[in-house]
């Protein structure tokens, strides 16, 4: 596998689902945008620099969770990344998430020990390309 074009780290948050009482499906707008702006924030203080990532990418999304948290449903882990999504679009890492600009998406669930309990994204060059600044 190849390098990531950027990738970030965020420890001890796990955005939410779709499902349950504090899933994004109930979650009032002011609520949701209230929690796009904490995303954003948490990916500002990750120290990783902010690029302007101008091409097709692929996105590797991985929910860290530990071992008495439940592995969340395929349709709602994939969800969870909406909120970090709009982030990064905000934050102009990337110039929308339409299919368009994330031309592939996986996200993973790992178990992990709870001093390893976070999300982790990945940017890659999709079908090879190089980083566009």
């Amino acid at each position: 596998m190849s390098a990531p074009l950027w990738e970030v780290w965020i420890p001890d948050w796990l955005p939410p689902g779709l499902n349950g009482p504090k899933g994004l499906m109930r979650m009032h707008h002011h609520a949701k945008r209230r929690e796009k702006g904490k995303a954003a924030l948490l990916v500002r203080l990750s120290g990783h620099p902010l690029p302007r990532i101008r091409q097709p990418v692929r996105v590797e999304f991985e929910r860290r969770v530990a071992l008495r948290q439940h592995l969340m449903d395929w349709d709602n882990a994939g969800a969870s990344f909406k909120l970090l999504g709009d982030a990064l679009v905000s934050l102009g890492v990337l110039a929308d998430d339409s299919p368009r600009e994330i031309a592939e998406f996986h996200p993973r669930q790992r178990v992990v020990s709870r001093d390893l309990v976070g999300t982790w994204v990945g940017l890659y060059a999709a079908d090879g390309a190089d980083l566009a600044a």
